[in-house]
């Protein structure tokens, strides 16, 4: 079994670094691949 609350503060991370950075900032690229991974390993 996974770790969905992992993914639920990586999400909350990506939104806040989309705010602070954009959406095409190494640092926001990077959290959307580990909120990708966390996703998987929880299904």
């Amino acid at each position: 079994m996974g770790r969905p609350q992992t993914a639920l503060t990586l999400q909350e991370a990506v939104g806040m670094l989309i705010d602070a950075l954009g959406p095409d900032h190494p640092d926001t690229l990077a959290t959307r691949n580990n909120l990708a991974a966390a996703r998987k390993k929880a299904q």
